[in-house]
């Protein structure tokens, strides 16, 4: 079984936001997750649980993610920083009431955040991990957090596009015509 969603906040939403994009290209995406992201981590169980693409392509995610932490560490000009924010990324979780509303939140667009997109908004994913670094009592100064998010994404976004579920979706006749025109495609 993989990592629980709901105990890796941040990263499900990072997932959920390229589900997203790739549900507006015309690839199929468990509906769960074209919800809210408290709706679909409470109905995780509906693509988490069978053999599906979404399933494939969490695990995917999370490998990707792992591969990037490691390179990030070795390559970081602010290891500490670095450390502290890849250390606090999976572990944000959905218990808290407050976090509950949040993510409940049918306001909360975070369609930018999608890393197939050639330039995520890194302002966007830099205060969520913010929030996620406060929900646990962790800070970084305000440059060290951006800079730590900006050195990082890149490698994520690198190491995502390594996965099989991604490359074949990028190299999709469906996904080439989408008209994200900012969109990623593998080199």
């Amino acid at each position: 079984m993989p990592m629980d969603p709901a105990r890796a906040l941040l990263l499900f939403i990072l997932f959920q936001a390229t589900e997203k994009t790739i549900h507006q290209a015309g690839g199929r995406v468990s509906p769960s997750l074209l919800q809210s992201t408290l709706r679909a981590l409470e109905a995780k169980s509906q693509w988490l649980d069978g053999p599906g693409e979404t399933l494939q392509r969490w695990e995917a995610f999370l490998a990707a993610f792992h591969s990037a932490r490691r390179t990030a560490l070795a390559a970081s000009p602010d290891r500490d920083a670095t450390r502290i924010l890849l250390r606090a990324l999976p572990q944000f979780d959905a218990v808290d009431p407050l976090v509950r509303r949040w993510l409940d939140d049918p306001g909360l667009d975070l369609a930018r955040t999608c890393l197939l997109q050639q330039l995520p908004d890194m302002e966007t994913i830099s205060r969520l991990c913010g929030i996620a670094l406060g929900f646990q009592g962790i800070t970084l100064t305000k440059k060290k957090l951006p800079q730590a998010v900006a050195a990082f994404i890149p490698l994520f976004q690198q190491s995502l596009l390594a996965q099989p579920p991604y490359r074949s979706i990028l190299t999709s006749s469906a996904w080439t015509k989408f008209p994200g025109s900012r969109l990623r495609y593998p080199g």
